[in-house]
């Protein structure tokens, strides 16, 4: 009899874009990692998990010493539909301590099919709980001004004119929708940007900082080390060194 594959795995590096035909659960436990998937892009850390769609292009890079619980979903299910698409997961407590002990399980337990079916059971269960609503479309409308003009000083307010909304309303509602604050999404989107042009440029770490909207270097190397775990130069000499031996 078929079941999902349940495993604990950690993410170290940048991953190419891609998409798989299976759809997946991935849950933190601990550790973050940014992720770029559907209409999210921010960072999938303790209170966050996402489901992501087959076929649905995604990337991703893992902070140091991370850890999730990721479930390749190969039955059909209330997830595994043509109709869901990627989403993030606002997890409840109660979907959190059950994580911990699916990672205590699989950690220090010989593998029971039985139990890896019920606690598939159960992680779905809780996790349909937790899927955010349907996007709004006035956030998704902000979501695409930030992908066009990324570079940009962040600046709520412009934003919140396009969508006739009140600041405070577009960021309640931003938060709802996407999992992280408007902000927070606009800076991720400057440095997963900065990423590509480390690989894909030969120019200078400060050039590639100014380019994605960064006046200053320090603040720059700072910011993507906190998010990252990594250095800009450092990030760039393991990611070219990566592809070389691809």
């Amino acid at each position: 009899m078929l079941t999902n594959r349940i495993d604990l795995r950690s993410y170290h590096t940048e991953s190419c874009r891609h998409a798989h035909d299976f759809a997946q659960l991935v849950l933190p436990i601990s550790g973050s990692m940014a992720l770029e998937v559907g209409h999210y892009a921010g960072v999938v850390n303790d209170d966050i998990g996402v489901y992501i769609a087959p076929n649905e292009q995604h990337s991703f890079s893992g902070s140091q010493k991370n850890l999730f619980l990721v479930i390749d979903v190969i039955i059909k299910n209330q997830f595994y539909d043509e109709s869901v698409e990627s989403n993030i997961l606002n997890l409840t407590s109660s979907t959190k301590k059950l994580i911990q002990f699916t990672h205590h399980y699989l950690a220090h337990n010989e593998r029971d099919f039985f139990i890896d079916s019920l606690i598939n059971q159960l992680l779905f269960h809780f996790a349909a709980d937790s899927i955010s609503p349907k996007p709004d479309p006035l956030i998704m409308k902000a979501k695409h001004w930030i992908d066009l003009y990324f570079a940009d000083s962040v600046d709520v307010s412009r934003v919140a004119k396009q969508c006739y909304l009140s600041v405070s309303q577009l960021q309640r509602r931003f938060k709802q929708t996407m999992g992280c604050g408007m902000a927070e999404y606009w800076r991720m989107k400057k440095l997963h940007h900065a990423k590509r042009l480390l690989i894909q440029k030969q120019g200078s770490i400060e050039s590639i900082a100014y380019e994605v909207g960064y006046e200053n270097l320090p603040a720059f190397s700072r910011r993507f080390s906190q998010v990252f775990g990594e250095s800009p130069s450092q990030w760039r000499l393991n990611a070219l060194n990566s592809k070389e031996h691809a």
